[in-house]
């Protein structure tokens, strides 16, 4: 409404001011052509032979409609990352970016999306202070400072961002400084420009309406000893004083949040924690995180820097021209071990926005947001930037929380282009990964498998000896466990064993080739009957000597085999009934060969049957250990 009054009549729009009734007298009301008063001022114009009354909009409740806007942060952690940002944002004015041949300024990562390729003119430190005792929490950097006109406009004017326009910094809305509002009562701003004056201060309550003043405060007083900003957030209630509100985890946030900017020459960041007299009890300095590191064990990694759209490319019709803009730094990698806080995120300007697989705006058009981005050992991080000399207002800006993208005109065509650009490599690395941890999953089900089979062969051989329904003491089941090397079961004498058919002997040979692999120290078991799994040529299963093959690449065992949303095996009750369906039958017929055949159909009809529920009852009741130790071997990575 207020764009369509501008276009007709030339007035520019207005921005409302934080008083809360007439006669307010604080320096924005005094700016502001918004009125805390209900009032309809009579602009009468004739239009074609009728009058039209203009309206005005009306708040009249500011700072209830802006601790409203306050509620969408929701950590202590998040709002604070507000103030360290100003801090860095502050601080850009002493950055010098390397220029690269052919005369382009170059950001972190051009060519290596994790080098940087600038420092700072000067040292730029932020420290955090925590004081748990008094619900206090500290902001204070050596910059620039504020004069008393730019620190009075940034505190109580909204909206009016002078960052906005400029590439390489990231506020542009005006509303970092009111996050205080959703977390504690009061936010204090003190700033110095020269080390020789002394500072300015201003304090803002969550309720307050008017009253506001710039104080003078005395050199020798102040925590800032040369020139900068110090920010301080009084009284947090209750509910925010939870264990997000410590030295530690504010550390930890920051290391994340700010990511790609910790990696920069010349700026130093502390968080620390003091007691209510000022006295520091400890200090946590947050670094940057490191991607090369050998104990990651990198399987496939992306490292890009690119451009889109392309100069000359056409989007949606258009020439690139007419699209801003935007570079995007990709350092992508498969490792071996997951890292907490690292799985691949979105970046604007160097600070993080969210996980790429919680953007629901990204989601939305990738197939694989639960196999690839959701996956924990997909790591690193996707950062947006605009072109330096071009206006913000590319593809991808982000909500004024900073934790989503706008649904801009061309946001789905730059995240196809940035699927396009990674998914299929990063699925084909876990693939690959998934395959060698997958094997020394399946090399657990095998052994489980053979004890259970060995079980039941005792089970059997028991009966033999005693009959189905007598007791028999442990003792004498223990004697009839099978021989380490292998229950003969009607394959005649050792020496006759040993003289198998040159062509069974091939048929093993082939089989043993395509079987999953198994680590050195896990020896296969030999208990009777054995059970390997392998990618096969087909053929559901097969019987060689004393070990029965299983195909898993058959599609009666891969449609039972399903997998979890990060692409991990999922074993189940249908995995077991199905392995419980093929061993059996193998088992039975062998005793049948040794033993002699059934007295009728009837009766091998009961024995399959009694045997296939045996064997099943027994992998049932070893599926949660099979569960917990596939877990076991995910959590030890790749």
């Amino acid at each position: 409404a207020l764009g369509d009054h501008q276009q007709r009549h030339g007035s520019p729009p207005q921005v409302p001011s934080l008083t809360g009734g007439s006669g307010s007298s604080s320096a924005l009301g005094q700016r502001s052509g918004f009125s805390s008063e209900p009032r309809l001022p009579p602009s009468l114009a004739s239009n074609g032979g009728a009058q039209r009354e203009e309206l005005q909009l009306t708040i009249s409740r500011p700072t209830l409609l802006l601790n409203h806007m306050a509620e969408r942060y929701t950590s202590t952690p998040r709002v604070l990352m507000e103030f360290v940002d100003n801090a860095i944002d502050d601080a850009e004015a002493f950055y010098r970016r390397v220029e690269q041949e052919g005369g382009n300024e170059a950001e972190e990562g051009e060519g290596d999306a994790g080098e940087s390729f600038g420092a700072y003119e000067r040292e730029v430190e932020v420290n955090v202070f925590v004081c748990e005792e008094s619900k206090r929490i500290r902001v204070v950097d050596n910059c620039r400072g504020m004069p008393r006109e730019v620190l009075q406009r940034v505190v109580l004017n909204v909206g009016e961002s002078k960052k906005r326009g400029v590439a390489f910094l990231n506020g542009q809305y005006g509303f970092g400084m009111q996050a205080f509002r959703t977390c504690c009562e009061s936010l204090t701003v003190q700033t110095k420009t020269s080390a020789e004056e002394d500072a300015e201060e201003i304090t803002l309550g969550r309720w307050q309406t008017d009253g506001f003043a710039v104080e003078s405060v005395a050199r020798a007083e102040s925590a800032i000893k040369g020139t900068g900003t110090a920010i301080t957030l009084d009284n947090f209630d209750e509910q925010w004083m939870d264990d997000t509100f410590s030295a530690r985890e504010i550390a930890r946030e920051i290391e994340l949040h700010f990511e790609r900017l910790l990696a920069r020459p010349g700026l130093t960041v502390n968080v620390m924690e003091e007691t209510s007299e000022g006295n520091i009890l400890s200090i946590h300095r947050c670094e940057p995180f490191d991607y090369a590191a050998q104990d990651l064990g990198v399987i496939e990694s992306i490292d890009a820097s690119v451009v889109w759209p392309a100069p000359g490319e056409e989007v949606g019709g258009k020439q690139a021209a007419s699209v801003v803009p935007q570079k995007v730094n990709i350092r992508l990698c498969v490792s071996s071990q997951p890292v907490q806080g690292r799985i691949a995120r979105f970046f604007v300007n160097g600070r993080r926005i969210k996980e790429v697989a919680g953007t629901r705006s990204f989601t939305a058009y990738s197939k694989r947001r639960w196999t690839v981005w959701a996956h924990p050992n997909v790591l690193g991080f996707i950062d947006i930037s605009n072109e330096e000399g071009s206006a913000q207002g590319g593809a991808l800006q982000p909500v004024i929380t900073r934790d989503e993208f706008k649904r801009t005109r061309y946001r789905k065509r730059m995240f196809e282009y940035l699927i396009d650009l990674c998914e299929q490599k990063l699925e084909k690395a876990l693939g690959r990964a998934n395959k060698e941890q997958s094997d020394n999953k399946l090399v657990v089900l095998e052994d489980i498998l053979t004890n259970v089979l060995s079980t039941v062969s005792r089970e059997d051989n028991r009966r033999r000896v005693v009959g189905p329904n007598q007791a028999v003491d442990r003792a004498m089941l223990d004697s009839l466990e099978p021989p380490e090397g292998g229950l003969d079961l009607g394959t005649g004498s050792e020496n006759q064993q040993q003289e198998e058919d040159p062509k069974t002997v091939e048929r093993r040979k082939e089989k043993e080739a395509k079987a999953v692999p198994r680590r050195k120290k896990q020896p296969q078991v030999h208990q009777g009957f054995n059970v390997r799994l392998i990618r096969g040529e087909g053929k559901r299963s097969e019987l060689i000597g004393n070990t029965i093959y299983v195909d898993i690449e058959h599609e009666d065992f891969k449609n039972r085999m399903k997998k979890n949303r990060t692409g991990h095996d999922r074993f189940d009750d249908r995995v077991c009934g199905y392995l419980a369906t093929v061993i059996a039958a193998h088992y039975q017929d062998r005793r049948y060969v040794e033993h002699g055949p059934p007295e009728s159909s009837d009766q091998a009809f009961q024995d399959m049957i009694d045997v296939y529920v045996r064997i099943e009852a027994k992998l049932r009741k070893n599926l949660p250990s099979l569960v917990k130790q596939m877990e076991a071997i995910e959590k030890e990575g790749f």
